[in-house]
């Protein structure tokens, strides 16, 4: 099991390259790659004033999230897996530490603008479809979920910030 730690400003480049790795594992053309730029949204100003953890195993980065969270606003912004920990159990335990730091500040739903090809893994984490978001610049349609937030998280997963 990974390490999760709050993410420093300072960690900007290294988390935009575990994003871009992770997008191009999904096999997406050199162009696309060009044009997408979601990893560009990870600055240090963001790391700074928003709930952004990372998975660390030895000294290895595995993954991370960024979560943007005010009284009108619970989005996951970001939710990205090394490619060489992707299907290792990463992802889960990413997102189960989101659902209990959510379930700590005490919010009941949290939006997701999903990577099409982890739609599955959302799903399977309890994760509902509701719509679509067009990125015409993408030529693509991007899944918003919705999380529910369980207050029934083992007792054993604290939060530490």
């Amino acid at each position: 099991m990974a390490k999760i730690l709050k993410a420093r400003p300072d960690q900007a480049s290294d988390l935009q390259h575990i994003a871009r790795l992770s997008k191009q594992h999904w096999g997406y053309s050199p162009e696309y790659m060009r044009v997408w730029n979601h990893d560009q949204t990870l600055t240090a100003d963001f790391i700074s004033q928003n709930f952004v953890y990372y998975a660390v195993d030895g000294a290895e980065v595995a993954g991370f999230y960024a979560l943007e969270l005010s009284p009108e606003v619970c989005e996951l912004k970001h939710l990205w897996v090394s490619p060489g920990y992707i299907r290792r159990g990463i992802g889960k335990q990413l997102l189960t530490h989101l659902k209990t730091l959510l379930a700590e500040v005490g919010a009941v739903t949290c939006t997701i603008v999903a990577e099409p090809h982890a739609e599955g893994f959302y799903a399977r984490m309890g994760a509902v479809r509701i719509g679509l978001r067009p990125m015409p610049a993408l030529e693509q349609e991007l899944p918003i979920m919705r999380l529910a937030i369980s207050d029934s998280l083992p007792e054993d997963l604290k939060v530490y910030r």
